[in-house]
């Protein structure tokens, strides 16, 4: 009878043993599928793991790939004048994004497409009500300020600073001792 009892405990007692290993595994398991489950999760939901300014620099740039990617419309200059609501949309989107953000980086950007953005509008023959280019001048010169390095910035600040000049010189005229009459040639 004590044998049947001395087994019978070393049975409990390797019972609990696995009940212990198995509760372990089991625990282990459950975090695992856990963890495994929320990264599934954030994979199919990255709004939740990106920053706010991040968040709405890239609905800025979605906003302003549809004015890119419309369909029917021929050239830019028509897609400015079709689709003003969406030209506002995404220049909202990026002084947001830009404002919002304490990245100097992601600051730099969103000013250089704000400024680039309202640079082409305003230099289209058709320009919209209030996009005017000192504000596209002061935006990219912004954008600079906050990024040294970018190089897209420099080059279009220094392209609509070219284009206002030349603007200015053929709305002033042809210049000073200018004479609209014959020239004749003599010796």
């Amino acid at each position: 009878m004590e044998k049947t009892i001395q087994v019978a405990s070393n049975a409990v007692s390797v019972g609990l043993a696995c009940a212990r290993r198995a509760w372990v595994s089991l625990i282990i398991l459950l975090v695992a599928a856990g963890i495994i489950g929320t990264g599934v999760y954030l994979r199919f939901q990255p709004d939740w793991t990106l920053r706010d300014d991040i968040r709405q620099y890239n609905r800025a740039v979605a906003t302003y790939q549809e004015l890119l990617w419309a369909p029917l419309v021929a050239s830019e200059q028509s897609l400015l004048t079709v689709y003003p609501h969406v030209v506002e949309n995404a220049g909202g989107r990026f002084e947001r994004a830009g404002s919002a953000s304490t990245d100097s980086k992601l600051k730099s950007l969103a000013t250089y497409n704000l400024g680039t953005m309202i640079g082409r509008a305003a230099f289209f023959s058709q320009p919209l009500p209030g996009v005017e280019v000192p504000e596209a001048l002061t935006k990219l010169s912004e954008a600079i300020r906050y990024d040294p390095d970018n190089e897209d910035a420099k080059f279009n600040l220094e392209l609509m600073e070219r284009m206002m000049e030349r603007k200015e010189e053929e709305a002033a005229g042809p210049g000073e001792g200018y004479s609209p009459g014959s020239v004749y040639k003599g010796f």
